[in-house]
């Protein structure tokens, strides 16, 4: 998963920064005529401070709209889970939404940790690993994808 792309969807609470970034984006591909509409559209009443921002952005600065090392990690479980349930016989289901224990799955495959082989089983290994701290509590899936307004079931 590309970086930008995890930046975006780290963006989706804030859209004023999320528009600062793509304008930022676009500058920085020389596509000059699309970050001056970019700039029309999203600078409204305030361009300076927009620019700002997008200045901010173009810096990469960090920001408190930031998310942590465990809310990038938890964007791309939920984007390798995803691809996982839009998986069909007749192609990709772009409506799909993966479960939360497939998110948590993906999240402990990152991290090494090898799944039961039995799927029955899968539920007590994700409560095992947080009970030892190992992965997130469930809460920290929940409100951080809620956040991003990532679909899940």
């Amino acid at each position: 998963m590309k970086p930008e792309l995890v930046k975006l969807m780290a963006l989706t609470g804030n859209l004023e920064r999320k528009h600062a970034y793509m304008a930022a984006l676009t500058l920085s591909n020389r596509a000059y005529e699309l970050f001056g509409i970019y700039v029309g559209l999203f600078g409204g009443k305030d361009i300076p401070r927009f620019l700002r921002l997008v200045a901010a952005a173009w810096e990469e600065k960090p920001s408190k709209f930031d998310l942590t090392p465990t809310g990038l990690a938890i964007i791309k479980a939920w984007w390798a889970a995803y691809g996982i349930a839009g998986r069909g016989p007749t192609g990709f289901a772009v409506l799909a939404k993966p479960t939360l224990l497939e998110i948590k799955t993906q999240y402990a495959l990152a991290y090494k940790r090898k799944p039961p082989a039995d799927p029955m089983k899968k539920r007590k290994w994700i409560a095992g690993l947080e009970y030892e701290k190992q992965i997130p509590a469930d809460q920290t899936f929940r409100k951080t994808l809620r956040r991003l307004k990532l679909p899940y079931c």
